[in-house]
């Protein structure tokens, strides 16, 4: 048994976390059974999950999980709404989200966050590459009113389609849709009203736990990322084969390598995306999704 999950393009950063968040929300409360996730080998590469047997099923689970978020110390830790730490909160936020008893949930998604030991010129933490917010837009405050506030239907809309951008809320910036935002703006949108599809951004927020940071000199840098934090680049890939939560990380900390291509995960495609950051406030976005590879 299986899910197609229509609504989700693999050549969108954001669906394509929100592919991975389904699958490791689903694992969690599901854990005896063996969900995995594939990808069609299409123009576009669309998700499948199997070991669920309906949409319904899976929006269920994927609902579980995220009331079990509601006060997790990731999320929560001293009322910080970013994770952009001094050495000493960073410290204590990384003991803490690791010693919590939330089922791996907080010590998963910090070592998404923060990398110990990388710190700005300014001395604080440098978060993650795919940090993407600014300014008033702060990370963990808008993770927590995406908890508080997604509901069942936004995850429907999420993984079956189409996106409807119909909600006014806080948006983690991974869609490639907000870069042509900013190339078409002729003010700073972060200053405007923005309509988001929340199911996929808290979907998406979940499934960056499969690419932990190593600090890389001030950086935190996760698996696929290049270049610098003003100019970088993100690359990622997707395969046929129907892997598993723990196989799914292995393959996306192993990196896009030969190796990788060689293995028997049936990878047949990888994209890159430029990472740009806008002058005024220092805003993320994707840009469009070019192929970096494909298998003959």
């Amino acid at each position: 048994m299986s899910v197609q999950l229509t609504g989700l393009d693999g050549r969108n950063p954001m669906a394509y976390f929100a592919a991975i968040g389904a699958l490791l929300a689903a694992d969690r409360v599901n854990p005896d059974s063996r969900i995995k996730l594939s990808w069609s080998a299409g123009p576009i590469p669309r998700p499948a999950l199997h070991g669920i047997g309906s949409v319904d099923q899976l929006v269920s689970s994927i609902d579980s999980d995220r009331l079990a978020w509601a006060g997790a110390v990731a999320l929560s830790f001293e009322g910080l709404d970013e994770v952009k730490l001094d050495a000493s909160t960073q410290r204590r936020y990384l003991r803490a989200c690791r010693a919590a008893a939330d089922g791996g949930r907080s010590a998963g998604l910090a070592a998404a966050l923060v990398a110990e030991g990388a710190f700005a010129g300014n001395g604080d933490g440098k978060p993650t590459d795919l940090h993407f917010s600014a300014g008033q837009q702060r990370f963990l405050s808008i993770a927590r009113d995406l908890c508080a506030n997604v509901m069942p239907s936004d995850f429907v809309e999420c993984l079956v389609g189409p996106w409807s951008y119909s909600r006014p809320m806080k948006t983690f910036g991974w869609d490639v849709a907000d870069d042509r935002v900013y190339a078409l703006s002729v003010s700073n949108p972060a200053k405007e009203t923005k309509l988001t599809v929340p199911g996929a951004d808290w979907l998406a927020l979940m499934g960056l736990s499969a690419f932990p940071v190593i600090a890389v000199g001030s950086s935190a840098s996760p698996p696929g990322s290049g270049g610098t934090w003003k100019r970088g680049s993100f690359t990622w890939g997707v395969w046929s084969d129907a892997l598993d939560a723990a196989s799914l990380k292995a393959l996306v900390v192993a990196g896009w390598t030969e190796d990788v291509r060689r293995s028997r995960v049936g990878l047949f495609r990888e994209f890159r995306c430029a990472i740009r950051r806008s002058e005024q406030g220092g805003y993320g976005s994707f840009g469009p999704a070019t192929v970096r590879w494909e298998r003959d």
